[in-house]
């Protein structure tokens, strides 16, 4: 039975200063290495560095964030061949970025202007600039409304441009001249081919509408819409069909030995269906978001959160409706915080979602079709506990329980690399946290 064994660990440092000419600075490091193996499958080790500097500086009614932001990583691909193959065993990739944002408050007490732009330079996935911006209106001490707009983009990894991998296993229910009978089950390989060179940047763009009211000096609530559209998504191109068995000649998908035995499946009753990844898809994305925050006594708060969204991708393909039942479309939280006392704190978080249906990599069952099949992953509701203790200043020590309602359960199914499901479970874990 294959295993599948995860590891990751992190050293963080953060170190703050003002200077003489008033501007506020920090800069903060961090060194992460992580490592994924999966029996018979796949081994990857990795390392990233991260390197951040922020700077801050406020004169008249503008106040200036700017800074540099650098990542480095390092990475060890130990493939399965030929079930899955890179272009590479080894690569270094790094991502630099400069920013700036400016809140430039034009009427004061009342309207509030913001204007940020990014722009980063990564090892091959080139220049990609994003930029956001917003009008903050407060017509009373109790009222705002805000309109927003952001431009982003989401660039490749190295295994969506380096990684060609078998994906998928169906069986076909066909009929063939060349057997006896009537209807025969045809396994049926779906392959992943790398695309170093042909896959770009994913990119988002879209507007929020919002408005918040204070009830209270204890009770507020907001509501906020918001509509995004997303070009160059990452599909799958399709390339060709051929099998693996001489007896597949005389059939449409023809016989490839020399492509079968390059993938170890000499003479193998299969077909592989050859795909490519590429950016090939857009769509829409739209939800209503609300949220509450009550401070119920001075030591205890109350927040509320629900959400409820729409993904729409153009067209009616497989891989429009695989990205639409996998989004899923109601989302709720209510976190509690309550501070017993001075060194006593209690929180609770409880959240829930909807189900999602998500595409079945490897599926036995015999389709006179091929088309893709669907898993549904149920809906949950689910409960947080932290208590935490706080000895002095500097030390807390905490006990916590994540996922205590309902039992072990599967959130996600890979739609993509061929593994099992991960359950989760209730667990407890013991904490500290000290401050030097």
């Amino acid at each position: 039975m294959p295993r599948q064994e995860l590891h990751s660990e992190s050293l963080m440092g953060r170190y703050r200063w003002l200077g003489d000419s008033g501007v506020e600075s920090s800069l903060q490091a961090s060194l992460t290495r992580s490592g994924i193996d999966i029996t018979n499958f796949v081994h990857e080790s990795r390392s990233i560095l991260d390197i951040d500097y922020q700077a801050r500086y406020a004169y008249g009614r503008h106040d200036i964030l700017w800074g540099l932001a650098h990542r480095t990583t390092r990475d060890h691909f130990g493939p399965n061949e030929p079930y899955v193959t890179g272009e590479s065993a080894s690569a270094t990739l790094q991502k630099t970025g400069l920013y700036v944002h400016d809140d430039w408050m034009l009427v004061p007490e009342k309207l509030k202007f913001s204007l940020g732009l990014r722009a980063d330079k990564a090892t091959r996935n080139g220049t990609n600039v994003s930029a956001n911006s917003s009008l903050l209106w407060t017509p009373t001490r109790s009222d705002s409304i805000w309109a927003k707009y952001g431009q982003a983009p989401r660039t490749s990894s190295r295994g969506e441009r380096d990684i060609s991998i078998f994906s998928g296993y169906s069986v076909l229910q066909t009929r063939s001249p060349i057997f006896p009978f009537p209807v025969i089950n045809v396994p049926v390989v779906a392959r992943s081919i790398a695309n170093p060179n042909g896959y770009g940047s994913e990119q988002a763009k879209g507007l929020e509408l919002g408005y918040r009211k204070q009830f209270s000096n204890a009770f507020s609530a907001d509501i906020n819409a918001y509509r995004y559209r997303y070009t160059d998504l990452r599909s799958s191109r399709y390339l060709r069909t051929y099998g693996c068995n001489a007896l597949f000649a005389l059939t449409p998908a023809g016989y490839n030995p020399a492509a079968c035995s390059a993938l170890s499946l000499d003479t193998a009753p299969v077909m592989v269906a050859e795909l490519q990844i590429d950016n090939a898809l857009s769509g829409w994305s739209q939800g209503i978001e609300l949220s509450a925050d009550w401070l119920v006594m001075p030591n205890w708060r109350l927040q509320f959160s629900y959400t409820v969204s729409r993904l729409k991708i153009d067209g009616n393909s497989d891989a429009a409706r695989m990205n639409e039942l996998a989004a899923p479309r109601h989302y709720g939280s209510l976190r509690s915080q309550w501070n017993i006392s001075p060194d006593h704190q209690f929180d609770l978080w409880l959240r829930g979602s909807s189900g999602l249906d998500l595409r079945n990599g490897i599926d036995k069952v015999p389709s006179p079709t091929g088309g893709i099949t669907f898993s549904h992953v149920p809906g949950y509701v689910t409960l947080d506990l932290r208590y935490a203790y706080r000895l002095n200043k500097d030390l807390e020590f905490s006990l916590i329980g994540r996922n205590l309602i309902g039992g072990s359960r599967v959130e996600y199914i890979s739609d993509y690399i061929p593994t099992a499901a991960t359950k989760v479970s209730p667990t407890w874990l013991v904490g500290t946290r000290w401050n030097f």
